[in-house]
């Protein structure tokens, strides 16, 4: 990981070479760069002929850097003509050491080496899209082979890999510390009951209510079709066990219908032959303004929310914390 985020590979590949050749061989590159950028723009499928002529020049001279940088110097018949220059990357190809056998680019060398014909049957559009596949694969194995950045640019890209993977390792022991620290809500994932449950969170059975996130619609709902007893309906979490708490926090449903459920009464207990009248709620609360009661110290087991009368509940979810 040092090595790469240091680029001491092509640091060294760069300090290793003269001056003058590191400089020839940037020349070159750098004479490859613009019409090979454009090369890749164009469609093979319709402008087949001018990408094939800017890849030729391009590659022409992109294998001049390659000689440069393999033998230090290039003769001008190396790359007098996109044949010859083809011929000199045959002669260096094994020294460039990229794993691949140059002979899979051989629709690629046709497409260089030999005269497009203007009076003849134009290339099928698949023969012109693997043609200049192969020459934009060529491209990028001898473009990474020769590096040709100095050893300013180098050292300036190291530094800012540096830098980004130590972004991310901040962010990341961030987001690990603030959820060590964050309060544990201990209704999560706790058994639900309800005085009616409407049809459709009947197979979740309220689960939903205390999963952790706040779903757009609601988490639970009693039953509200015509034909249900509405009278008194309630909601309630159990704990599982005597828990000391310090905060409950109640979430209104995100879709319609806010204030249906007003005026809500919150009770606690640690048994339900004892459940005690904790607060009522006769103002609108949201999912992101919910309704919290803090500043507890009690040691309960259930939590349940209820209304009195013929009406119905409908919430997204309720979260308890400890003191």
């Amino acid at each position: 990981m040092r090595e790469v985020l240091s680029l001491a590979g092509p640091r060294k590949t760069v300090r290793d070479r003269a001056p003058a050749v590191h400089a020839l061989v940037r020349v070159w590159w750098l004479a490859a760069g613009a019409r090979l950028r454009i090369a890749g723009q164009l469609d093979p499928e319709t402008e087949f002929a001018p990408a094939v002529a800017l890849y030729r020049e391009g590659i022409s001279a992109l294998i001049g850097a390659s000689v440069v940088a393999v033998e230090g110097e290039v003769l001008p018949a190396d790359v007098v003509d996109i044949r010859t220059a083809w011929g000199a990357l045959e002669r260096i190809w094994p020294r460039l050491d990229l794993g691949v056998d140059l002979g899979e680019f051989a629709t690629a060398r046709r497409a260089l080496c030999e005269a497009i014909p203007l009076d003849g049957v134009p290339p099928e559009k698949a023969a012109t899209a693997a043609a200049c596949g192969e020459m934009a694969r060529l491209v990028a194995l001898l473009e990474r082979a020769i590096e040709p950045r100095t050893a300013r640019e180098l050292a300036a890209y190291s530094a800012m890999r540096i830098a980004a993977v130590m972004a991310v390792l901040v962010v990341a022991l961030v987001i690990s510390v603030k959820r060590l620290l964050a309060p544990v809500d201990l209704a999560l994932n706790k058994p639900v009951t309800q005085s009616t449950v409407l049809s459709t969170r009947a197979e979740v059975g309220g689960a939903y209510l205390t999963n952790g996130r706040l779903e757009y619609s609601y988490g639970a709902a009693t039953d509200n079709s015509p034909d249900a007893g509405h009278a008194d309906p309630w909601i309630m979490v159990d704990l599982q066990r005597p828990t000391r708490v310090g905060k409950i926090a109640v979430y209104n449903r995100g879709d319609v219908n806010f204030t249906d459920c007003l005026p809500l009464i919150l009770e606690i207990g640690a048994d339900l032959s004892s459940m005690k009248v904790l607060d009522t709620r006769k103002v609108l609360f949201t999912r992101t303004e919910p309704w919290v009661i803090d500043h507890l110290d009690e040691t309960i087991r259930y939590v349940r929310v209820r209304m009195t009368g013929n009406s119905y509940i409908v919430l997204d979810e309720i979260e308890v914390y400890a003191p």
